[in-house]
């Protein structure tokens, strides 16, 4: 399987989930690492979008290509088992409960 990741060239080939670690996301609390990637170039590219002001969008960005081996386990989450605000813009602290415990479990 084919990830991408969009980030600054200096922080490209890091794959240590730092970032996250260090600001929390969506999915993850501050001090907890998690790598976000995307399914596609265009679908990495509409969430850098989506979550940056054009003003703030760095012109030093690279994106990469992760190949996952096909033997790697993958977790689904239950879409009915989310908030039923999960998809809006400031996301629900849950959606960071979810992950974070989904990292410490793994």
């Amino acid at each position: 399987m084919k990830l991408y990741r969009i980030a600054k060239e200096q922080h490209i080939r890091d794959l240590t989930g730092t970032g996250a670690r260090l600001y929390g996301g969506r999915w993850n609390h501050k001090g907890i690492s998690l790598l976000y990637t995307s399914e596609s170039r265009s679908l990495a590219t509409l969430e850098l979008l989506v979550h940056t002001s054009p003003a703030l969008i760095p012109n030093d960005l690279s994106i990469l290509e992760i190949e996952i081996p096909d033997t790697i386990k993958i977790d689904n989450v239950d879409i009915n088992s989310l908030p039923k605000d999960w998809r809006n813009y400031t996301s629900p602290l849950a959606l960071a409960d979810i992950g974070s415990q989904w990292v410490q479990s793994n």
